[in-house]
C-alpha cells in the first residue's frame, strides 16, 4: 500500500482572474516498513503520523494565497482507532479528517487548510489531533515565512 504526502499550493488572485494552482510533491514512501506495536492490548489503538512538522519554506502572500497540506497516519494497535477531532491554534487553519474508524494497518490523513490571507513573517501553527489512541492527543505543526 503506497500512502502519499502531498503538499498542494493553491493560489488565488480574485473572483475574475485566472486561479492558478502550484503542486508540491514530496517522496512517495509507504508505511509498510513501519512495526505494528505489539505493546497495545487488544481493546487499544495507537496513531503513528509519517510526519508531525512541515516546513513549506518560503512563500510570497502575493502568488499563494492558501496552503493545502495532507498529514498521513497509520493505526498500529489492535483496536479500531477514531479520530475524535482536530482543534486548531489559528482561525487561519481548518481541518478535515476521516470519520470512520481504522483498523489495525489502515491509513488515513488529516487535511490543513492554510488560508495565508492576513498573516506575514514567521509561521508557526500547531494543530492537535485527539483520538481514541492510547497516545490519545498527538500534536502536528506547521512552520514556514511568509512575505
Amino acid at each position: 500500500m503506497r500512502v502519499f504526502l502531498l503538499l498542494c499550493v493553491i493560489a488565488f488572485e480574485g473572483c475574475t482572474q485566472n486561479t492558478s494552482f502550484k503542486t508540491l510533491e514530496f517522496n512517495k514512501e509507504n508505511f509498510e516498513h513501519f512495526k505494528l506495536d505489539s505493546t497495545c492490548k487488544d481493546d487499544e489503538s495507537s496513531i503513528l503520523f509519517k510526519d508531525k512538522k512541515i516546513d513549506f519554506g518560503v512563500i510570497k502572500r502575493k502568488d499563494v494565497s492558501k496552503l493545502l497540506i495532507y498529514f498521513p497516519y497509520v493505526n498500529i494497535g489492535n483496536s479500531k482507532l477514531v479520530i475524535l477531532k482536530a482543534d486548531v491554534s489559528c482561525g487561519c487553519l481548518s481541518t478535515t479528517y476521516p470519520k470512520r474508524p481504522l483498523g489495525r494497518g489502515e491509513v488515513g490523513a488529516i487535511e490543513v487548510l492554510v488560508n495565508l490571507k492576513n498573516q506575514q513573517g514567521v509561521f508557526n501553527k500547531t494543530v492537535f489531533i485527539k483520538s481514541n489512541a492510547i497516545n490519545d492527543v498527538e500534536v502536528i505543526r506547521i512552520r514556514g515565512v511568509i512575505k
